[in-house]
């Protein structure tokens, strides 16, 4: 007769305690809105048609460092662990708040709106990489 106790499922991520699906159980969602990130900060470049690859280069690396790296150390799995935990509308406001502290920043230290664009192309190029990797290592076990 198989275990009740829950120790068989050791490990799993079943979703939130709210009922919602975790984000790792939302892949072509993901997916979706990277996509969407990606077309639209492309978008925005190819209009002003002015990169700056150094910044591309930098926005790619941190936020492939945030999602690789630095998200499997310990303080790494304790930060996510707690921002899944806040309420969607925190969460929310969290994410634009950090949004409005770097646009905020790029126009105090007078950064060209370029450079700004750049970074985020970089940021959404590795945020993509990410989610097509998430999903093709779960759909073929190695995640």
């Amino acid at each position: 007769m198989p275990s009740t106790t829950g120790s068989d499922t050791a490990g799993t991520d079943t979703g939130a305690s709210d009922g919602t699906a975790s984000p790792e159980e939302r892949p072509l969602f993901n997916l979706a809105l990277s996509g969407l990130i990606l077309l639209s900060s492309g978008a925005s470049l190819y209009e002003m048609s002015d990169v700056s690859p150094a910044l591309l280069v930098a926005g790619f690396v941190v936020t492939g460092l945030a999602y690789g790296p630095a998200a499997s150390t310990a303080p790494g799995r304790r930060f996510v662990a707690r921002f899944r935990a806040v309420h969607g509308a925190v969460r929310l406001a969290i994410v634009f708040g950090v949004v409005a502290l770097v646009f905020g920043l790029a126009f105090a230290f007078d950064v060209p709106p370029a450079g700004v664009q750049s970074a985020v192309f970089g940021g959404a190029v590795a945020l993509a990489a990410y989610v097509v990797y998430r999903i093709l290592a779960d759909r073929f076990g190695d995640g």
